[in-house]
């Protein structure tokens, strides 16, 4: 999961314009987006997904 988190990052950075020079937090959708994915791949479902 470290080594998707991390070019997920890298994607988010090199599509984003007008970022400075500093450290940025992961945003959210990002670490759900990885969450979500392990999740699937390793067949585990969270209760109450996909219901509105």
């Amino acid at each position: 999961m470290s080594f998707s988190l991390q070019l997920a990052s890298l994607h988010y950075i090199l599509s984003s314009d007008n970022l400075e020079n500093k450290v940025y937090q992961v945003p959210d959708e990002i670490d759900e987006m990885i969450v979500r994915e392990k999740l699937r791949v390793e067949g585990i479902e969270i209760e109450g997904e996909g219901e509105v």
